[in-house]
């Protein structure tokens, strides 16, 4: 049978359009408006091109090496992807050379589509410099080996391999305990990351003696603490959601901790600070308690506002203070009690797959203290199936 004369088009237009899904995805993991099924249908999207470019031979594999020598990491991802699904001698020299420039995305891509490479590949990186050996490590990691993080690798002088060191701790790594406040953010927050999901008892304690006297480079562990907070670090994140020397951080840590009890002290902010940090408190009434705040007042100078997920949504502008003053007023008798809320309602209430994703990570962290466990790598891999079968991902992975 002829091949189809639109297919170099469609392959044109999945080459096109993959870099930008992959960026897409990066920025619904975290966000704080999307829930698992949006992932989901990005990831079958995602899943769906892949199988498009299966069929485009030398013109995909000519596609993925353009990628691959991409000056940004969602391009690098997108022909790393392509390279794993085409699994050519081509296409694996091709990633090896990338991983040369940029080892991390090379692992996150080849953790997301669920391939190991060929075992040469793996013998090379594990001889290789520190940001190569961590590839295979990553990956047997996530595919829920057994493996101990190397210690020179958890003590590397480079903070970037560092903290992908830590990111990938296991329990077994956290024997001695995880950075001080003086290391890096970026490594402690990996750190932080890998002792919530390992369930480490010494975690919260951990948190509480970095966070007392609070600055603002404690924020790593403020929002740590603030996501698995027991009652009695009500005073000590009060303490910290009031402090002015925080600045917008200080509206992050409200949104996290959950009490609603913090709803005077954003609404006030909405009014009495400058507009990016009432935006910000305004975000984070919103996350709270479910009501959209529209501007009060015509909009600012036109600069653009994140909606929290990457996306640009419009001038930026003040919002309505009055009208969450007047929705908190409503509210108050019902929620003032309630521990924690995410949109209106308790959050214990709330189905893992109704949760947006960020606070759908605090809920499993939340759940594995409680020990009842959960797959920390679940939504790090591509959530649809992929029609060739050696590449494939089930989709009914555990959602814990």
């Amino acid at each position: 049978m002829a091949t189809p004369r639109c297919i170099p088009d469609i392959i044109a237009e999945h080459l096109d359009e993959l870099p930008f899904d992959c960026g897409r995805r990066a920025s619904i993991r975290c966000s704080r408006v999307h829930v698992l099924a949006d992932l989901e249908r990005l990831d079958e999207r995602i899943a769906g091109r892949l199988d498009g470019l299966a069929l485009g031979g030398t013109d995909a594999l000519d596609g993925a090496l353009s990628l691959l020598e991409g000056s940004d990491p969602e391009h690098r991802m997108a022909g790393a992807l392509i390279a794993a699904m085409l699994d050519t001698s081509a296409a694996w020299n091709a990633v090896r050379a990338a991983a040369d420039i940029d080892p991390a995305t090379l692992s996150e891509s080849l953790t997301l589509i669920g391939v190991m490479p060929p075992e040469r590949l793996v013998a090379d990186w594990t001889a290789g410099d520190a940001g190569l050996r961590l590839i295979p490590l990553e990956l047997a990691i996530r595919r829920r080996g057994v493996v101990s993080m190397p210690p020179d690798l958890l003590a590397h002088q480079d903070p970037a391999i560092r903290a992908r060191a830590w990111r990938s701790a296991s329990s077994g790594d956290l024997g001695a305990g995880i950075p001080s406040s003086s290391a890096p953010q970026a490594v402690r927050t990996a750190a932080l990351s890998s002792a919530a999901w390992n369930g480490w008892q010494g975690l919260l304690e951990h948190c509480r003696r970095s966070c007392r006297g609070g600055s603002v480079d404690r924020i790593p562990e403020m929002l740590m603490l603030s996501a698995l907070a027991e009652p009695g670090d009500d005073d000590l994140l009060w303490s910290s959601c009031a402090d002015a020397t925080l600045g917008r951080h200080r509206f992050e840590l409200a949104a996290r901790w959950g009490r609603p009890l913090v709803a005077p002290l954003l609404i006030d902010a909405m009014t009495s600070i400058d507009r990016d940090g009432a935006i910000a408190a305004g975000e984070a009434f919103t996350h709270l308690f479910g009501i959209d705040l529209p501007a009060d007042s015509a909009p600012g100078d036109g600069q653009p506002v994140s909606s929290g997920d990457g996306d640009v949504d419009g001038p930026a502008s003040r919002p309505d203070a009055d009208r969450a003053r007047s929705h908190w007023e409503h509210v108050r008798p019902r929620l003032e009690r309630v521990p924690r809320i995410i949109r209106g309602l308790d959050a214990a209430t709330i189905a893992f797959e109704d949760l947006d994703m960020e606070s759908r990570d605090d809920a499993l962290v939340r759940s594995v203290r409680a020990g009842t466990g959960s797959d920390r790598w679940e939504v790090m891999r591509l959530r649809a199936s992929l029609c060739r079968q050696r590449h494939s991902t089930p989709a009914n992975a555990s959602h814990a």
